[in-house]
């Protein structure tokens, strides 16, 4: 589902690089950013909707409080800032993914354009099939969860099993 997979310049890594700054980003997650963080939200998720309407519903359950924790803060602003750096690290070898992939996106995204990213990752990976979707924007998992839901269910059976062991948090291996 629509994603940033190459490295562009993001405002939003911009405006919370203050908060890197040791100390400062401190005293700021303390004080200040908690009430501009409050004060954005409803513009922010609107954006991250858009063109839709934000359902009731996520007005109503999301617990967006919890955003505003400097814990939650600090979390948030560092996954920004090293975005574009995993882009960079992880996009050459976007090329070697063998198995199917199947990229949904809306034509409207905001948040990362889907020419840039989503079309962008589908040239990059040869066994990939892209779905830009009119009228849907970046919370496309939203707007057409049906659309993502016959995309898992038309993946192959194989390809939705993991036969591939993976490590849990101890380190046993489970598969």
């Amino acid at each position: 589902v629509s994603g940033y997979f190459f490295p562009t310049v993001r405002a939003d890594a911009i405006l919370t690089s203050p908060s890197a700054i040791p100390m400062l980003g401190d005293l700021m997650r303390e004080t200040v950013t908690p009430l501009l963080a409050r004060a954005m939200t409803k513009r922010t998720v609107e954006k991250m909707f858009e063109p839709r309407e934000v359902p009731e519903q996520f007005w109503r359950e999301f617990p967006l409080q919890l955003g505003y924790r400097p814990s939650q803060l600090r979390a948030s602003q560092e996954e920004t800032t090293m975005m574009a750096a995993a882009a960079r690290r992880l996009s050459p070898h976007y090329a070697a993914i063998a198995c199917p992939v199947s990229i949904i996106a809306g034509e409207k995204d905001a948040i990362a354009d889907p020419g840039r990213q989503s079309a962008a990752l589908h040239h990059s990976i040869p066994q990939s099939r892209l779905q830009v979707l009119r009228g849907a924007g970046h919370m496309v998992h939203y707007s057409a969860s049906d659309v993502i839901a016959q995309a898992v269910l038309a993946a192959p059976a194989t390809q939705r099993q993991s036969r591939v062991p993976t490590r849990g948090v101890a380190g046993e291996a489970h598969g």
